[in-house]
């Protein structure tokens, strides 16, 4: 074997990165080791191979940047494209994201903290929280010592919870550079009607029903305006279309059900969804 090969098969743990030290090379030889750095008796999963390979993800000088921009201060402003996601479907459905993005274990090295569910404990090493369930401690640890690195997403909604986070981060953190994140989105196709149609609901049934007949895969996401107009949709279209699995998506379902509706591996569905389907 080959001294470079033995070197990259070798098991490097997570903890072993410094920063001001590490390089873009040195992060991606941990991420497509053969041992996962943050479980070093664990190997790497097939399926976390298979993801990392269709992560769009910054790479090569992208991830250098970051870096450099890292190393160059205590505070990035990362600027890219958004939406504006539901905050309990967000902070779960990414913490499960990046759970598997990082093959390991939801509710162990990642965890969130939303209203009445906290799956942190002891060994968490990223935690997504609700911007309404600030850090415990935060106003008589200001320097939040506990924490290695704190991350405020949709800083632009101007939340209390959100402007109290950040005035007191300001304290302590003075400054900021800025990067600009390339990701690749998936390619949409955007297609307009001709004309208005009144009765938009039921064209939209004709459409579902269409695409089902008509495209041999892939799921169909609707959008609604409301609970009660989700439930009333996913009937129709069950009558429309018999045999298409159809499932509603909106915040106030258990956190069993939102998982039960985003599980790709139940076969083609029709998800009709309020726009929390933009956070999962």
């Amino acid at each position: 074997m080959e001294p470079a090969q033995a070197q990259q098969n070798q098991p490097v743990p997570a903890d072993s990165l410094r920063r001001n030290q590490v390089t873009a090379r040195e992060v991606m030889r941990l991420e497509n080791g053969r041992v996962n750095p943050f479980a070093i008796s664990k190997p790497h999963s097939q399926s976390y191979l298979e993801g990392l390979a269709r992560l769009p993800g910054c790479q090569g000088e992208a991830r250098q940047k970051f870096l450099d921009t890292y190393h160059a201060g205590q505070v990035i402003i990362v600027v890219s494209k958004f939406t504006l996601f539901d905050e309990v479907i967000s902070a779960t459905s990414l913490a499960r994201r990046v759970a598997q993005e990082l093959d390991v274990d939801l509710d162990d090295e990642v965890g969130y903290a939303v209203r009445f569910d906290n799956t942190s404990n002891d060994r968490t090493r990223l935690k997504f929280r609700m911007d309404d369930l600030l850090p415990p401690g935060l106003h008589s640890d200001g320097e939040l010592s506990r924490y290695a690195c704190v991350m405020v997403d949709e800083s632009l909604e101007r939340t209390k919870s959100i402007d109290l986070l950040l005035a007191l981060l300001k304290q302590y953190f003075p400054g900021s550079n800025v990067f600009h994140a390339q990701g690749q989105a998936c390619p949409v196709q955007i297609q307009y009607l001709r004309e208005s149609m009144p009765e938009y609901r039921k064209a939209m049934i004709e459409t579902v029903a269409h695409v089902a007949q008509t495209k041999p895969e892939g799921s169909i996401l609707v959008f609604m305006t409301s609970v009660q107009k989700i439930e009333e949709t996913c009937g129709l279209i069950r009558k429309k279309v018999p045999g298409l699995q159809v499932s509603p998506l909106y915040s106030s379902l258990s956190r069993a059900q939102m998982e039960g509706v985003m599980d790709t591996n139940t076969g083609r569905k029709c998800i009709v969804s309020t726009n929390v389907a933009e956070a999962t």
